[in-house]
């Protein structure tokens, strides 16, 4: 409420503190959970607070008020880990919070009641990611990506499937390159210059599906990657196009344009190389001249800023010790966008995206893995939990 932006992180060691990146001191330490915290997000609510919530391999969610060290509810009802969370709106202005759990279902609760307000079941297997959908008749739908090679959507107001066709988008004709169970574990929304929004779909045979979920069809397949699509982001170029950039452990990044009308074109817009290792993380990073610029991390310990309109390395930012697995841009409050890296050598770092120089090194007590961005705030992930950049400010950061 004061204006300023905390940065949270979430540990196996079952807490999950609230640190000031200006100063890189603890603000709270969050306690009650009795194993490993596994993602975070924020929740805004009806009077204009933003709660944060924490799930855990305990079963439960927490939801805290960021500004006390004080828990707001714990939820129950999931029998087995919550492995996601997010916020999702819905037609009335209400912002419900949705957790998805090994237990095969998906819940959606109240955040400021702490009640259930629906479980969405269908699912055969562990649900591994969730995220919401805009639909181009103008409604959010809910998605949720299972174990069992379906995606689901759903209606977040009724908590029934949505009515498209089946609401089922099937991931059956994927092929497994690998010895694994199939799972899409990354997932994530395209807006479209034509208004519509797609659903882009990662998997470990290689390839990502662009669907449209309002016909529950496919709408593109793309392939070219030689190894597992490790991340996905929309980012704008300066033509005012959106592309899908996607990350691989084959080193590379890929630039694709989705508004293609042949369904399973392949061709890719772009390829980036620099990386000399797997690419693990990516987010699109606005700069103060308006341009947008693509950060993407790496197991070799860089971080890259890329310009996505002419395919070139903007900054190579360079300092962590160990792997690169999260990044997000963040505000500071000074009103510039920052750009937090997360390393497996424990330390996130705060960097200036137009510079390239270094704000900041704060030391956690976990290494990180992924990143994402919900609702105006940045969450990345650690080992067992998520670190996340929680905005406090009323401007988020992009």
């Amino acid at each position: 409420p004061d204006g300023r932006t905390l940065l949270a992180t979430a540990s196996t060691d079952q807490t999950v503190r609230l640190w000031d990146p200006t100063t890189g001191t603890t603000h709270h330490t969050l306690t009650g959970h009795t194993r490993p915290v596994t993602a975070i997000c924020p929740v805004p609510t009806p009077d204009g607070r933003t709660l944060l919530a924490t799930a855990s391999t305990d079963g439960t969610v927490r939801l805290w008020d960021p500004t006390t060290d004080s828990s707001h509810h714990t939820l129950t009802g999931h029998t087995l880990r919550v492995t996601a969370a997010c916020p999702v709106r819905t037609p009335d202005g209400r912002t419900l919070l949705a957790t998805a759990s090994t237990d095969q279902t998906v819940r959606l609760w109240d955040p400021t009641t702490g009640t259930t307000h629906h479980t969405l079941t269908g699912h055969t297997r562990p649900v591994t990611a969730i995220c919401p959908v805009l639909t181009s008749d103008g409604r959010t739908l809910l998605a949720s990506a299972s174990a069992d090679q379906t995606v689901r959507l759903w209606d977040p107001t009724t908590g029934t499937t949505a009515p498209v066709t089946t609401g089922l988008l099937r991931v059956l004709g994927w092929r497994r390159r690998r010895p694994h169970v199939h799972t899409t574990g990354v997932m994530c929304a395209v807006p479209t210059a034509e208004g519509r929004t797609l659903l882009a779909t990662a998997s470990d045979d290689w390839t990502v599906r662009l669907w449209d979920p309002t016909t529950d069809t496919t709408h593109r397949i793309l392939t070219g990657h030689t190894g597992w699509v490790t991340a996905m982001c929309p980012v704008s170029s300066a033509d005012g196009r959106t592309l899908l950039a996607t990350a691989s452990d084959d080193r590379t990044v890929r630039l694709w344009d989705p508004t293609t009308d042949t369904t399973h074109h392949t061709l890719t817009h772009h390829t980036l190389t620099g990386h000399t290792r797997q690419v693990t993380a990516m987010y699109a990073v606005p700069t103060p001249d308006g341009r947008t610029l693509l950060a993407t991390a790496s197991t070799d310990g860089t971080v890259r800023l890329w310009d996505p309109t002419t395919r070139t390395t903007h900054h190579t930012l360079t300092g962590h010790t160990d792997r690169v697995t999260a990044v997000c841009p963040v505000s500071s409050a000074d009103g510039r966008t920052l750009l937090a890296t997360a390393s497996d050598d424990r330390t996130v770092r705060l960097w200036d995206p137009t510079t390239g120089v270094g704000d900041l090194v704060v030391p956690v007590h976990h290494a990180a893995l992924a990143v994402t961005f919900v609702a105006g705030q940045v969450i990345v992930g650690l080992d067992n939990g998520l670190l996340a950049l929680h905005v406090a400010a009323t401007e988020p950061a992009g």
